[in-house]
């Protein structure tokens, strides 16, 4: 049974008559990435600010929970040891080395230095460590973000955008080192656009639109079943589907039909049907509906940006 590491309950925010969050409640399990996904404008930075303890919510609260320690993220002693994020990677000083960075953040948090050559290393920066950060690309402070980020091993992680200007080597090295901290234990919040990335990615989802909840997911349970489309130009043939228990859906050309469980055995029994009953089929294939998909079909009338 996973444990409940970070909990939102009823977060709401306001700046003046502006409210970003709204009753907004979701919960991040430890060993697993949790994807957090909203429009431009839904919310996400907002919240992820309130559960740092970077903004303080105009109401309700957020718990985080680690060894002993349950409370907001501001009450503990040892926050670096806690939670380690990566909200923006811009704000590093360009005149300061990544080394001597990351060496004042971790003089800060009682981190001893070794910790890190180590954290330098573990994002492919070590090369680069006495480098200023202002000959920097984009990819490359996005890599010193999630190294001050793991400074003090924290159990729990939250990066919006993580992604943000790495190359393809570095998007699956993001990937691939995100999926590493859910394997061992820690939990993982991920806001990103990046919607096919993210479908790699997240083992669950928090969607939120205009600031409040649209629904938490299993990824699986999200994507829903997949899809059988079957090209025939006999319309009759979608009452056959029916009588055998399918539902199909008339689509250009022929039908569309869900199937639940294995849809290699769901594409034979069709295959025989037809062939039972004398229909040509032109076309015989099937296909899941994409994360990016079935986003734009939960948010569409939470938009606050739309193209006309």
């Amino acid at each position: 049974m996973m444990v409940v590491m970070f909990t939102v309950e009823g977060l709401t925010k306001r700046y003046g008559n502006h409210t970003a969050v709204q009753d907004l409640s979701f919960h991040v399990p430890d060993g697993v990435v949790t994807g957090f996904l909203g429009p431009n404008g839904s919310g996400k930075s907002t919240t992820m600010r309130c559960m740092l303890g970077l903004d303080a919510p105009s109401s309700g609260k957020v718990t985080v929970r680690h060894g002993s320690f349950e409370g907001p993220v501001q009450a503990c002693k040892h926050k670096a040891q806690l939670v380690g994020a990566l909200l923006d990677a811009s704000w590093v000083d360009p005149k300061r080395s990544a080394r001597n960075h990351l060496r004042m953040l971790a003089q800060g948090a009682g981190i001893p230095d070794s910790r890190v050559d180590e954290c330098l290393d573990l994002v492919g920066l070590s090369s680069k460590a006495k480098a200023k950060v202002g000959g920097y690309s984009l990819g490359m402070r996005q890599r010193l973000g999630v190294a001050a980020a793991l400074l003090g091993d924290p159990q729990h992680l939250l990066f919006d955008e993580p992604v943000n200007g790495l190359d393809p080597e570095g998007v699956s090295w993001m990937r691939q080192t995100i999926r590493y901290f859910a394997s061992e234990g820690k939990s993982v919040l991920v806001s990103s656009h990046l919607l096919a990335e993210m479908q790699q990615t997240a083992d669950r989802l928090v969607i939120i639109g205009r600031g409040k909840l649209i629904g938490e997911y299993d990824m699986d349970e999200f994507l829903g079943d997949a899809l059988v489309e079957v090209q025939t130009p006999q319309q009759e043939f979608g009452a056959l589907l029916e009588h055998q228990g399918f539902a199909p859906q008339a689509i250009e050309g022929g039908f569309s039909v869900p199937v639940e469980g294995d849809e290699q055995q769901a594409r034979e029994r069709i295959a025989r049907l037809a062939l039972e009953h004398q229909v040509l089929i032109t076309g015989l294939s099937s296909r899941s509906a994409g994360l990016e998909e079935r986003f734009l079909q939960a948010t569409m009338n939470e938009q606050e940006y739309r193209s006309k």
